[in-house]
């Protein structure tokens, strides 16, 4: 804490990395960069920008809402460490998914959370659901890993094999397996789970980066043989 104090910009909360890991799911925080502690271990350095606005009063991200306290009590009483099945996932995707995969990458996994996460707090889901939808994003793409066609069945064989060590019951998982099916193109969802599931992972058709993203997989699906051209 005294070194993050000493690197830290004045008037502003700066944080390391251990800190950040138990704050991330109420805290929007920018990432600093590593820095050197006195015994010269690298230390993962964090500001605190401000509560999540779905978290906050007015989503100004100032005060906490009645929303953060009931998040804060879904991480601390769920029999579900939902955070560390995410590391788990990620670290299996950061080394195994093929540089090929310009629009079903990693970083379509974390945008996918991202999105969930927006939308089920927009719709006052505050309960192991969060967790569920979480779970669901971070497996949903998780069978590119082995193929390219058909990969949701690896994805919800994944999440079965791996999920049980993180406290998730066997109800869990079927939902999760149901929630990671629904992303099948066309989408045929039928709760209102699987809707915000379906919305997620399609997030982006209505962003301002929609180019940006559907150039990566224009790239993606000509360097698999799914098109022969930009125009197709």
């Amino acid at each position: 804490a005294h070194r993050m104090e000493m690197l830290g910009e004045p008037g502003k909360v700066t944080i390391s990395g251990n800190t950040f890991k138990f704050i991330e799911p109420y805290f929007l925080c920018t990432f600093r960069g590593k820095v050197k502690s006195k015994s010269k271990e690298l230390i993962d350095m964090y500001t605190v920008d401000r509560i999540k606005p779905e978290l906050s009063v007015n989503g100004e991200g100032l005060y906490p809402n009645e929303k953060f306290k009931e998040i804060v009590n879904l991480h601390f009483y769920s029999t579900i460490n939902y955070y560390k099945a995410e590391r788990h996932i990620i670290r299996v995707l950061e080394k195994q998914l093929s540089p090929k995969l310009h629009y079903h990458s990693i970083a379509h996994t974390k945008d996918v959370c991202d999105a969930i996460e927006r939308l089920a707090l927009s719709e006052g889901i505050t309960d192991e659901a969060l967790f569920l939808l979480k779970s669901a994003a971070t497996y949903h793409d998780a069978g590119f890993v082995e193929q390219y066609e058909h990969n949701e069945p690896i994805g919800a064989r994944m999440a079965e094999e791996i999920l049980p060590d993180y406290g998730y019951s066997p109800q869990h998982i079927e939902q999760i397996k149901e929630l990671i099916f629904v992303t099948q193109i066309p989408h045929k969802p039928k709760n209102n789970l699987e809707e915000i599931m379906c919305d997620a992972d399609l997030d982006y058709l209505g962003r301002e980066d929609f180019h940006e993203i559907a150039d990566r997989l224009r790239l993606e699906l000509r360097e698999h043989g799914k098109i022969d051209s930009d125009r197709a």
